[in-house]
């Protein structure tokens, strides 16, 4: 309910208000215009469409960014849980470090905290770890290591731009100024056509004014698909690793003892030798 009323805001009372006053100035003097609508409503309805499929494009995208951020950094966790060399602590503390760096960007991107900064802070100790630890972590591991780590910050990047970089702002605004255009000429127009049914006329202007403003307002929370106020918003909670998530220390620590299999020797005494002269059956 609270997201459905957070589609009527202030420009809807005003867009209502202005349908209302237009339509009775229009019945009080009898305006009328006779005049073909259809360009004033591909105005209208091109930058509204646009917008909308902008919004819904970066919407899609940062699905596929954060699914692939989320991936990266489990399977960062298992490069480090598979190497055998690191102590059960060290890989507590890696796993630490990746339940940080996914908290990190989705309490950004639903609240604005932490700073851009924090966000970047544990995917810098994840190197700073590798760093500490290159000894213990194989060469080959360090570089799938680097290259998910790579992904990380690739995502990263591009949801928090997704904040302050939002659809064509010219085009939001030739909406919003049509819609107000079209809520002043749409009364006249109707009265010509429907003449003195009044009634017709308010309900008109109010419902088509009603609609407009509400789309508006739809693609607006879509400007934002992370802040959890609309009904069409990423559930960020989809995204999120937990301790739970990711299994801890999958192999037993290395002591160094190998086992060697050792292959069965057949002594001639066991085998069976089975020999057919010719013209006797076996």
């Amino acid at each position: 309910m609270k997201k459905f009323l957070a589609l009527f805001n202030a420009r809807t009372f005003i867009t209502v208000v202005i349908c209302v006053i237009s339509t009775f100035i229009t019945l009080r003097y009898d305006f009328k215009l006779h005049h073909n609508t259809m360009l004033l409503g591909l105005l209208l309805v091109f930058p509204l469409v646009k917008s909308f499929q902008f919004a819904f494009k970066r919407r899609e995208r940062s699905l596929e960014y954060l699914s692939s951020r989320r991936g990266s950094l489990i399977a960062i966790h298992h490069f480090f849980q598979h190497t055998k060399k690191l102590s059960p602590d060290d890989k507590a503390t890696s796993r630490d470090l990746v339940v940080a760096s996914s908290e990190s960007l989705l309490s950004h991107l639903k609240s604005g905290e932490p700073a851009r900064a924090e966000v970047f802070r544990p995917l810098d100790q994840i190197s700073v770890f590798m760093i500490r630890h290159e000894e213990e972590i194989s060469a080959k591991t360090s570089t799938l290591v680097i290259r998910a780590l790579k992904e990380v910050y690739i995502s990263t990047t591009f949801l928090i731009s997704i904040g302050t970089h939002r659809t064509v702002l010219i085009l939001r605004v030739f909406s919003q100024v049509f819609i107000g255009l079209f809520s002043l000429i749409q009364a006249p127009t109707l009265n010509d056509y429907f003449g003195t049914q009044s009634v017709a006329i308010y309900l008109a202007t109010v419902v088509t004014g009603l609609v407009l403003t509400t789309l508006v307002n739809v693609q607006e929370h879509l400007e934002n698909p992370f802040d959890q106020n609309g009904y069409d918003d990423i559930k960020l909670d989809e995204f999120r690793i937990l301790p739970s998530d990711l299994i801890n220390e999958p192999f037993p620590p290395d002591n160094g003892e190998k086992k060697k299999k050792k292959d069965k020797v057949v002594e001639p005494s066991e085998m069976e030798t089975v020999v057919t002269h010719p013209g006797q059956q076996a």
